[in-house]
């Protein structure tokens, strides 16, 4: 059965949620599994052009790559190595794109 579109919003808003409190936990393979979840949904039901879905996917993203950067930087004291520039650069045109992404949504 297809979901309405207010109900994958609020399924993709819970997996949010529940994703940060992961997060905040330390539980990162939890949190990076219910983050994505929330943002594939709203991107699989083609809601990112809505103002909530843009907010919530922006949000589901934003806590991603900061998941990652969290994981990666715990696994990097373990294993020492050096983020090159180019790795700064990705990061940070990533953000950008998304932040970008989610005002165009928004104006619209």
């Amino acid at each position: 059965p297809t979901s309405s579109p207010e109900a994958i919003l609020a399924d993709a808003e819970r997996a949010l949620e529940m994703g940060e409190r992961k997060h905040r936990a330390r539980d990162f393979g939890k949190a990076l599994e219910l983050l994505a979840q929330s943002s594939a949904q709203i991107a699989q039901a083609g809601l990112v052009g809505e103002r909530k879905g843009c907010l919530l996917f922006a949000a589901a993203s934003a806590n991603l790559l900061e998941v990652k950067r969290e994981s990666s930087r715990l696994a990097e004291l373990a294993a020492p190595t050096r983020l090159t520039t180019t790795d700064r650069a990705a990061e940070t045109e990533a953000r950008r794109l998304l932040t970008s992404q989610a005002c165009e949504a928004l104006a619209q």
